[in-house]
């Protein structure tokens, strides 16, 4: 087993230990334990409120490390490909014990208490090798003379040059410079799925799709001659014998009045329209699984970057090659057509006579004379006021939003949006793309993004590659189920 006792500029001068290459330190170790010593937390601690900025904010990460150390019983684990990295705390050392044993040493040097607690670790670890890894030449050669082995830091893992102030207001000069050059903005863009920003250059958005079938017509032939006989049409509209039993049995003399001749024929009407839309039904319910599913949605977060705001802003979404956008009020749709794809069409009710008793029947058709002429009073006698509804010609609009342009109240192929001025340096604005599969034939489809501005040079213009990975699904199963329960 190997072990490494660091000094600080692991830490500090260093880069992230993940992005470090351990090979080229002729580091070959599967797993790499590093042991930091009490010299090199105190000095983390000290620069953590460092005036230099790189150092501190270095410093205050290795803390973190540190932090995390100690609530994880002082042992922390990184995995970085094939190579594991285990960082622990030294061992607790006295520094009598450390100044009796190792009095060729300082320890009241940093580097040479590193090297004292290194070398004690090693006389209680006979079975492992223990370094020094270091870039410091000092700590090297009093490590050499005290018989502790040492890995030199290659260069490579080092952090580049700090820049001086001089350097810092040059470069902040330049750049007030370059931003007073701009007299124009400076558009930029992320497209977002599934929480991935897609490069059009390189990445290819996939949508898995279920493309739901169409079911056979002996299919719905079998469905509609097994529901149609389980609720046939109603053609006897007579007296029930054993009802007029029942009345005469009980005393009871009432005159039987059949439904009326417009009844019984709504009824009809009513029933020939069930059974065709019931077949309409099963012939359409595969494309209404299609219309409610297949949904993905796309965020497009618009920048502007440059140093002036962006006039006559507009913005073109167009979908090709088997995509589509949702109306902007998809979702209500999306309930309407879910519930119709859920409740099919229900059997009209046949009409019924009803009994009523001789000697009141005249006395209920002057009743009805009586309710005939309230009615019609009621209606007729009295108008209602006429409302006057206005649409303002001119609606307000706030200079800095984005508005429909054509606002669509279905599908489309093309979102257009405008802007009178899009601020710069200001927060991005936030598109929900809600895309949705119609054809499923096609395999590859083009979402294009073109965006002009009076004093944009040149219109921006962006294209996402998208492919389908496809599922054939048969709907035979669901329908069985919904018309199992509804009839």
């Amino acid at each position: 087993m190997n072990y490494y006792f660091v000094d600080t500029n692991i830490f500090l001068q260093c880069k992230d230990l993940r992005e470090i290459t351990w090979k080229e330190a002729e580091i070959n170790d599967k797993s790499i334990t590093l042991i930091i010593s009490r010299p090199v937390q105190e000095e983390i601690d000290k620069h953590k409120n460092d005036s230099n900025r790189r150092r501190s904010t270095r410093a205050r990460k290795a803390n973190s490390i540190l932090r995390k150390m100690i609530f994880n019983n002082g042992e922390l684990k990184l995995n970085e490909n094939e190579t594991e990295i285990i960082i622990m705390f030294s061992p607790t050392y006295k520094t009598e014990d450390l100044k009796l044993n190792y009095s060729d040493l300082d320890i009241e040097l940093n580097d040479d208490r590193i090297i004292a607690e290194a070398l004690m670790f090693k006389s209680g670890t006979p079975d492992s090798k223990v370094f020094l890894l270091t870039n410091d030449t000092v700590p090297m050669l009093t490590a050499q003379r005290n018989g502790l082995d040492f890995v030199e830091i290659p260069d490579s893992w080092l952090l580049p040059p700090e820049k001086d102030n001089k350097d810092i207001i040059i470069d902040e000069l330049q750049n007030k410079i370059k931003m007073l050059e701009k007299s124009y903005p400076e558009i930029k863009s992320e497209l977002y799925f599934k929480d991935k920003v897609i490069d059009p250059k390189t990445d290819m958005i996939v949508l898995d799709i279920n493309e739901y079938t169409q079911i056979t017509s002996e299919f719905i032939k079998n469905k509609l001659n097994k529901i149609i006989d389980m609720h046939k049409k109603n053609t006897d509209f007579s007296e029930s014998s054993e009802n007029n039993i029942k009345l005469k049995t009980l005393g009871l003399f009432k005159n039987y009045y059949p439904p009326s001749d417009n009844l019984i024929n709504t009824y009809y009407e009513d029933y020939d329209n069930w059974k065709v839309k019931l077949e309409n039904w099963l012939l359409n319910y595969y494309k209404v699984s299609n219309n409610i599913n297949n949904f993905f949605t796309l965020t497009f977060n618009l920048f502007n970057i440059g140093c002036v705001p962006a006039n006559h802003l507009m913005i073109e979404f167009a979908a090709k090659g088997g995509l589509r956008f949702a109306s902007p009020d998809n979702d209500e749709n999306i309930i309407k057509l879910r519930n119709e794809l859920l409740n099919p069409p229900e059997v009209p009710l046949a009409p019924r006579g009803n009994y009523k008793d001789a000697r009141n029947t005249l006395v209920e058709e002057f009743q009805n004379i009586a309710r005939f002429r309230d009615t019609f009073l009621d209606n007729y006698g009295v108008y209602p006021p006429i409302m006057n509804f206005r649409t303002p010609n001119n609606i307000s609009r706030e200079r800095n939003s984005f508005y429909w342009k054509n606002r669509p109240n279905d599908f489309s192929y093309i979102w257009v949006f405008e802007c009178d001025e899009f601020m710069h340096k200001n927060e991005p604005e936030n598109f929900e793309l809600n895309l949705h599969v119609n054809d499923f034939n096609l395999i590859k489809s083009t979402l294009s993004i073109k965006i002009f501005a009076n004093n944009l040079p040149e219109p921006v213009n962006k294209y996402y590659k998208i492919n389908f990975n496809k599922t054939i699904v048969s709907v035979e199963n669901d329908i069985d189920t919904i018309l199992t329960q509804k009839y």
